[in-house]
């Protein structure tokens, strides 16, 4: 065998194994999200962080309301640290309606940490704090909205049309009112046809987005 044709085997099986390793991955990260989330609790000097991990999905709401109850006397101001691929527009709701009713005796804010990520929809329940920071590094992701089957999860194939009027929808909703740039906003609409649209908390601040108020500083 010459030289040449070994290099280009040992190409081909470098190029196999990182599809493998690529997959895998993949595969962990379903299973990571897939899996019942987890909300924690930290008392710090003048604030109650509550981090959530996991999809926006019950018992989400049920576990922040339960911590506000606990904690409400105790402190002026709860800081929502998210990292959530997002999950149903139902729940985001009722986990958006909970916020609000918090904010009427409280600073709740909202911050999305280094190496965390924050999509679908975890965007508008992030848009629901007061004050919104996040990790220069921290992501966030766009996309239209999907139809899932209730009981299987997955993907229902429904008209573009359907989906245009309900992303259309989506963006009146919960992110218009949030006081994002109005051109942004137009552009992203136009991105998120038919794909997700991932950007850091960094571009997003210089873009002049206004979902991102302030990058925290390096830790």
């Amino acid at each position: 065998m010459s030289e040449r044709q070994t290099f280009r085997l040992l190409w081909l099986a470098f190029a196999v194994a990182i599809a493998v390793l690529g997959w895998q991955f993949r595969e962990h990260l379903e299973t990571l999200w897939s899996t019942r989330g987890e909300l924690t609790v930290e008392e710090r000097a003048g604030e109650v962080v509550l981090r959530w991990r996991g999809q926006i999905e019950a018992p989400l709401a049920g576990k922040l309301d339960e911590a506000y109850r606990a904690h409400a006397a105790g402190t002026r101001r709860f800081l929502i640290a998210l990292h959530s691929p997002g999950g149903s527009l139902e729940h985001g709701r009722e986990v958006i309606d909970l916020i609000r009713r918090m904010q009427r005796t409280h600073m709740v804010d909202t911050v999305v940490e280094a190496g965390r990520a924050c999509g679908s929809m975890c965007v508008p329940v992030y848009l629901a704090g007061q004050r919104r920071t996040a990790a220069p590094t921290a992501r966030f992701m766009f996309h239209e909205v999907s139809f899932r089957d209730n009981l299987s999860g997955k993907a229902e194939t429904v008209p573009r049309e359907a989906i245009g009027r309900a992303t259309d929808q989506f963006f009146e909703r919960y992110l218009k009112p949030a006081g994002l740039d109005a051109r942004w906003l137009a552009d992203l609409r136009e991105r998120v046809r038919g794909k997700d649209v991932w950007r850091t908390a960094e571009e997003l601040v210089n873009q002049r987005a206004g979902v991102v108020h302030e990058l925290e500083p390096a830790r």
